[in-house]
């Protein structure tokens, strides 16, 4: 009992020496996003059942009274120095809002895994795809550690967005030699996504065929790539497909398919995919977007009426 109440002794010490440290870097990192008087951090324990001991610390953090994220530090040590890994790593995730994430990656001694993909992630989905592919070949050629499903499907929806499908070519060659492509489902629908945005749309259908598990949203990525292209027939038939696989198109599914029936002015299926709409209530409350293309479609197929209605 005496061991137990020095080792949590000692943990709390280190979790509050830990916290002070934490929330002055992220006072004086987030003043650049509002004033350090509007910044604090609100931190709650969780105790471990098995143990009875304080288990981790999770820290909100709020601007302005509004939250804006949350870090999860363990307590118990699992390396030399766990404390400063973990508290590192964390702050990164927070920097990436504050575009400062680089400086504090580069001031810890030995970046783990959670911090190159925190990084990595960052640049992708700020719009800095040549510095996050940068960091992720380094991550791999030089510390031979591989990039998580969140830091490729960031990298992937970036190629997507500025069409650069030879870095996104890259990518796909190393999920398919590490196995993420087949085993991780997200990783898999935004490679599809990548390929079909960047007007490849062969390789998006060869790349969605080759998937063990097809969700809606590899569908949904293959048609709208058609519909982008002008190619509204093929978008028509990949629904169809989708839909003798077992699979409930989702809303923008159905945006899709009713942009290929405006184009090519298939008006029965337009009104069908209109009732399917109505039945499922997917135009109630904020569905505005489902609803206007609606309009748009009856307005582009001629029938001013049923649009009016």
């Amino acid at each position: 009992m005496k061991n137990s109440l020095q080792t949590e002794k000692r943990i709390m010490e280190r979790g509050e020496r830990e916290k002070d440290i934490y929330n002055e870097k992220t006072k004086g990192k987030v003043k650049n996003y509002a004033p350090v008087d509007q910044v604090w951090t609100h931190w709650e324990g969780k105790i471990s059942l098995k143990s009875g001991l304080m288990s981790s610390y999770t820290c909100w953090i709020y601007v302005g009274g509004r939250k804006i994220d949350h870090m999860v530090f363990a307590c118990f040590p699992s390396f030399k120095d766990p404390g400063s890994i973990h508290i590192h790593s964390s702050i990164n995730t927070l920097y990436l809002l504050l575009s400062e994430a680089q400086q504090v990656f580069e001031s810890i001694p030995c970046p783990n895994e959670w911090s190159w993909n925190s990084l990595i992630t960052g640049f992708a989905k700020h719009g800095n795809l040549q510095d996050a592919f940068t960091l992720y070949q380094t991550m791999q050629q030089k510390y031979h550690s591989h990039a998580d499903a969140m830091a490729i499907v960031s990298l992937l929806n970036a190629c997507g967005k500025v069409k650069d499908f030879e870095i996104g070519s890259v990518i796909h060659s190393d999920v398919c030699e590490n196995g993420m492509v087949k085993n991780n489902i997200f990783v898999g629908s935004t490679l599809v996504d990548m390929y079909a945005k960047c007007g490849l749309l062969v390789k998006a259908k060869e790349v969605l065929c080759m998937l063990p598990i097809r969700n809606i949203v590899a569908w949904t990525a293959l048609i709208g790539g058609y519909v982008e292209h002008g190619y509204d027939h093929e978008a028509l038939t990949c629904f169809e497909k989708a839909k003798l696989e077992g699979l409930s198109p989702s809303t923008i599914t159905f945006i899709c398919i009713l942009k290929a029936c405006g184009s090519i002015g298939d008006i029965v299926k337009g009104q069908e995919i209109h009732a399917e709409l109505e039945r499922r209530g997917m135009l109630m409350g904020k569905e505005l977007t489902a609803a206007n293309t609606i309009i748009n479609m009856y307005s582009k197929s001629g029938f001013l009426t049923s649009a009016r209605y």
